[in-house]
């Protein structure tokens, strides 16, 4: 299956995954953005491809066939994950990471003016961890003091 042709399949996979969940082309249809009347063609055309009925549709209830309670259920968890992977990739937007590397001077000098601008850019859960390299024991006692 070409690429052009996965897209609008795991849309509508993602789009009977809602449905599984809301059991209404209503709620659906507001959830995703799009109309009633969307959801219901993208519905049927993903039943014409599968060649098996996915949806029971009365005019009182939507409910999945056994074929569609099984494809969701196989689906839901990729969705889940990817959907928390890209959460997790947008919670990166700002947030200051890497390793911050300085000459010995400059860092002995600053150390305090730098372990708050870190802090200030840093969110709570995060751990801010200073190691310095000592090679002469006088500055080892200067070091520790700079770091409280």
């Amino acid at each position: 299956m070409s690429t052009d042709q996965l897209s609008p399949l795991v849309a509508d996979l993602h789009l009977l995954t809602v449905l599984a969940a809301t059991k209404s082309f209503t709620e659906t249809a507001r959830r995703l953005g799009t109309s009633k009347a969307s959801v219901s063609m993208r519905i049927s055309e993903l039943e014409r491809t599968a060649g098996v009925l996915l949806v029971r549709r009365t005019t009182r209830s939507v409910g999945l066939t056994e074929a569609g309670q099984q494809l969701v259920a196989d689906m839901q968890p990729a969705f889940e994950r990817i959907s928390g992977s890209y959460s997790a990739a947008r919670d990166l937007v700002g947030k200051p990471r890497g390793l911050v590397r300085g000459h010995a001077t400059f860092v002995l000098s600053r150390i305090r003016e730098l372990r708050a601008i870190l802090y200030s850019e840093i969110v709570s859960s995060a751990q801010l961890l200073i190691r310095l390299r000592v090679r002469r024991p006088v500055a080892s006692g200067i070091a520790k003091r700079l770091c409280r």
